[in-house]
């Protein structure tokens, strides 16, 4: 299988990384052992900036660690002093508001853009456990986003009722205070409905969840 597409199966032509390379600090010890997938032409398309502005949302986050940070300061204000028009787009609507007493910057992100990157990651560790293409369409289901009133949409409510009853020490991954992964078990018996865990710099929440019905993966 790993000559075949982590999506689709077809033939294979390149690698990505997952999660991508900018990610984690340059020329740093977290660098090591990066999840690596076999990628068709297709789905090798270019979505570093995409990737880019994943990482800065994720990185803007006041729950992560000292590691998150750093990449802020280090890649997320350095872009924007390069391209003021990037920090437009990313900030342009903005409100100040108060999350459990602390104050902050809250900004409108694009939903389907980060959406998009993080299905991509979630096929590709699919592929990484289990060998073959995840055959179903993905729920994307964050925890540290929140709606225009500064509470947690209805999926992050769900993941955040549930989140305790599932164990918080078997994860994956070599680089645990940048990512890490677990998928959890589902009661169908179908390998393709397990639920996939995902924390970025030991604060950021993001779980993905299997359209059950659905029968192929797609990443609208």
């Amino acid at each position: 299988m790993d000559d075949t597409c982590y999506i689709c199966s077809q033939s294979a032509n390149s690698k990505e990384h997952a999660p991508a390379r900018c990610f984690f600090p340059d020329g740093s010890a977290y660098r090591k052992n990066l999840i690596t997938v076999p990628s068709c032409k297709l789905h090798n398309e270019d979505t570093s900036k995409d990737d880019k502005y994943v990482r800065n949302v994720i990185a803007m986050s006041i729950d992560n660690n000292a590691i998150a940070f750093k990449q802020f300061i280090d890649k997320t204000v350095q872009a924007f002093k390069k391209s003021p028009a990037l920090l437009k787009t990313t900030t342009e609507i903005k409100k100040k508001v108060s999350i459990d007493g602390q104050s902050a910057t809250a900004i409108q992100i694009d939903r389907a853009r980060f959406d998009k990157v993080i299905k991509k990651l979630g096929y590709a560790l699919f592929f990484i456990e289990y060998r073959r293409p995840w055959q179903r369409r993905l729920i994307v289901m964050p925890k540290n986003l929140y709606d225009e009133n500064m509470g947690v949409d209805e999926l992050g409510a769900l993941v955040k009722e549930f989140e305790g009853l599932f164990p918080k020490n078997n994860f994956s991954g070599d680089n645990l205070e940048v990512f890490k992964y677990s998928f959890l078990e589902n009661d169908t018996g179908d390998i393709n409905d397990k639920i996939l865990r995902i924390i970025f710099y030991e604060g950021f929440h993001v779980w993905i969840s299997p359209v059950l019905d659905s029968t192929s993966p797609s990443l609208q």
